[in-house]
């Protein structure tokens, strides 16, 4: 660039000269023609070539500008294109794509009468705090992991904090079909479906209570059409006399299907699982020995539907044979094949914010021993009043064919529940 100019300062400078000698040399015309015509297109060409190189100035100044800003914004927070641009420059994904998070907390106030005598207790808690965070590493790589803090209330010896789950996923269902999970997770024995507050002070669903299973797993699954199909392994708590305690061999499939129709505002979902060792749920393995003298396996359905503002939910969880009688006995103290039941069915009215009224009928056969109830009923109005913020206010009835709380034949227990939650 300074060539350029000293060159152009030089031929400025030269140029008087040589009118001067125009005027005043000896020098033919055609000659002093010839040399003006050659220095009037050397002028043009440095001035094209000054022109041109001050562009490319300006634009290399103006891209150095750009990049030093987006490394500066980038630094305080890297968002989903600047890892994309970095996964261009490395030919591959960056080292974390992007984060999701959730966040729920419930808390809420209970009054419950759980006795024949009519003694009752109530309670404020803060029922859950869970919190979820999901890393995409690449296309088909992912994590997850969720912190979950419960409160049953009454007492706060009870309350804990746990890593609930964490987990690896392989598999990528936009480009691939199949995928593999690998972790701590729940494994898909029933849906339990439910449009009540599940948390442990409002209400524990008895499919929930019944067929909650949380273990150490490997899943493979498949997802295309509306079908989903997985079949998992783990090594469970509950073992079979004379095997080897430490052995992955219980196993389990589910398998949905999945129909939407947007024109007509329908969606059903249907489904069905099955599970080798029906003592390792969270609701049977607290209660039966550790080891028994012949595993019991286990089956569920499930259907979720939804028309419009209506909805109707109903599950199914049973073994598929009887425990002996002194693993699992039912009230009469003979061999027990526990089953649970729910059904919920309400609508859904927008009339200010959106406004979910849900009713419920539940029960249970040979499961007094789990300390299910085995009858259900309940209501639940579920208000949203600010933006992913439900209000709920409801009644649950329970019958339980054995005596709980006193001496009494049949016991029951009534509760009135308000909980407000939050979910992102």
């Amino acid at each position: 660039m300074k060539k350029l100019i000293i060159m152009y300062i030089f031929f400025m400078l030269v140029c008087p000269f040589f009118y001067t000698k125009i005027i005043y040399g000896a020098e033919s015309n055609e000659d002093l023609s010839a040399k003006v015509e050659a220095m009037e297109k050397m002028l043009i060409e440095l001035r094209g070539q000054l022109k041109q190189q001050a562009e490319i100035n300006k634009t290399e100044q103006k891209e150095e500008l750009q990049a030093l800003i987006r490394d500066e914004v980038r630094g305080l927070v890297p968002g989903e294109d600047y890892w994309t641009e970095k996964a261009q420059e490395l030919g591959e994904k960056g080292p974390i794509d992007k984060f999701n998070f959730g966040l729920l907390i419930e808390s809420g106030v209970v009054d419950r009468d759980q006795n024949a005598n009519g003694e009752d207790e109530n309670d404020i808690s803060l029922t859950t705090v869970s919190l979820s965070i999901e890393a995409i590493v690449n296309k088909w790589v992912s994590g997850e992991t969720n912190f979950l803090y419960e409160d049953p209330g009454f007492s706060d010896d009870d309350a804990s904090l746990d890593v609930e789950e964490g987990f690896i996923t392989i598999g990528n269902l936009d480009e691939f079909p199949f995928y593999a999970k690998v972790g701590n997770f729940y494994v898909p024995y029933g849906a339990v479906l439910t449009h009540f507050p599940d948390d442990p002070l409002m209400d524990v669903p008895v499919t929930l209570a019944f067929g909650e299973l949380n273990e150490r797993a490997l899943l493979a699954g498949f997802e295309k059409w509306g079908l989903s199909l997985s079949a998992y392994v783990f090594n469970g708590s509950v073992e079979k006399k004379f095997d080897d305690a430490d052995a992955i061999d219980s196993f389990g499939f589910d398998a949905n299907y999945t129909y939407e129709s947007e024109p007509n505002e329908l969606a059903i979902q249907v489904g069905a699982s099955y599970l080798s060792n029906l003592a390792d749920t969270n609701g049977i393995s607290g209660v039966v020995p550790g080891t028994l003298e012949r595993l019991v396996d286990g089956w569920a359905a499930y259907l979720s539907s939804s028309w419009g503002k209506f909805f109707l939910d109903a599950e199914y969880m049973g073994a598929l044979d009887e425990f002996r009688s002194g693993e699992l006995a039912d009230k009469n103290n003979m061999e027990a094949e526990p089953s649970v039941w729910n059904i919920e069915f309400g609508l859904n009215h927008d009339w200010w914010r959106n406004l979910e009224v849900a009713f419920k009928i539940a029960g249970s056969d040979e499961a007094e021993n789990l300390s299910i109830p085995g009858t259900r009923f309940g209501v639940v109005l579920n208000q949203e009043i600010f933006d992913n913020t439900i209000w709920s206010a409801g009644y649950l009835n329970d019958d339980f064919e054995k005596d709980i709380f006193d001496n009494s034949t049949e016991d029951q227990r009534s509760t009135l529940f308000t909980q407000i939650a939050i979910e992102l």
